[in-house]
């Protein structure tokens, strides 16, 4: 039998942690390239307050490039091209005044994938100008709605072809996919900073909604299960099993039996037995002090 064990702690605290403030910042980046050295040339930023979603502050600019971009595959994809940026991009530093009045030291921000990605960049940006890149919070979408949203769901599958030439069917987490999940006819044009942020915030929204009906239903479940009796078993270790990646586990031998953790499907099941019998978070404590981890 299975239980539905996700991530909830972790949902739970990018809940807690956007309702510490009263304003959010969204904000993307279009650049040259994802390398160290490669530059930003557009930055979008919208602060909606937290009470209403209402935007209080909009942020749209392009920044000059020292390089001619027209051809490279960065231009192709978010069709910024050198005419476009002689005609209304700002020189770095006029563009780092704007960006530094809304991205405050104080300020909670957030993206789609922004701590690998934009993050980097900006920090990068912010030490050419002499400066540190500072935020009180960040909460990064992408992650977050990996959380909410399950890989099931077909309206998140894409097809792609491997080495092979075989198909293959998964689901994607792309911006565009998660827009088009929540909101199937909308009619968003991605790779376009500004539109990126405002579609960000749309999906984290509706992320926040799914998350908070989840840990509704989870406490309820858990009320349920009270009256379950449940066993405390011993850690004796534990093995990964990885056959694909769609069939990734992680196997746990007990004095109970041996329980397995699907890190596809984010689920714990039994092999043999009631799963529920056992006392998951004992099981998970044993394991996070035996191997040095923290989470699932």
């Amino acid at each position: 039998m299975k239980n539905e064990w996700k991530n909830y702690t972790e949902i739970q605290r990018t809940i807690d942690t956007i309702a510490k403030y009263d304003s959010i910042v969204f904000y993307d980046l279009e650049t040259t390239g994802v390398k160290k050295d490669d530059r930003i040339l557009q930055f979008s930023a919208v602060k909606y307050n937290l009470k209403d979603w209402k935007e209080e502050q909009v942020v749209d600019i392009y920044i000059k490039c020292p390089f001619c971009i027209n051809g490279s595959e960065a231009s192709k994809v978010n069709g910024i091209t050198d005419e476009l940026l002689r005609e209304k991009g700002l020189d770095e530093f006029e563009a780092f005044d704007v960006i530094k009045s809304i991205m405050t030291p104080d300020v909670l921000i957030s993206g789609y994938n922004i701590a690998r990605f934009d993050n980097r960049f900006m920090t990068e940006f912010y030490k050419n100008m002499g400066k540190e890149f500072q935020y009180a919070d960040c909460v990064d979408v992408y992650p977050f709605v990996k959380l909410v949203i399950p890989s099931t769901e077909k309206a998140l599958e894409e097809t792609s072809v491997d080495k092979n030439g075989k198909e293959r069917k998964a689901a994607s987490y792309k911006l565009e996919k998660v827009m088009g999940y929540y909101f199937p006819d909308n009619d968003t044009e991605f790779h376009s900073a500004i539109n990126d942020v405002r579609a960000t915030c749309s999906v984290l929204v509706m992320a926040m909604a799914d998350a908070k009906m989840m840990i509704k239903e989870k406490e309820e479940e858990e009320n349920k299960r009270k009256e379950v009796p449940r066993q405390d078993a011993i850690v004796y270790g534990c093995n990964t099993f990885e056959k694909s990646r769609f069939l990734k586990r992680v196997y746990v031998r007990t004095n109970q039996g041996t329980i397995y953790f699907d890190t596809v499907k984010h689920t714990w099941s039994s092999k043999v037995g009631n799963i529920d019998s056992l006392n998951i978070h004992g099981i998970l404590e044993q394991l996070y002090k035996r191997y040095n981890i923290d989470n699932e």
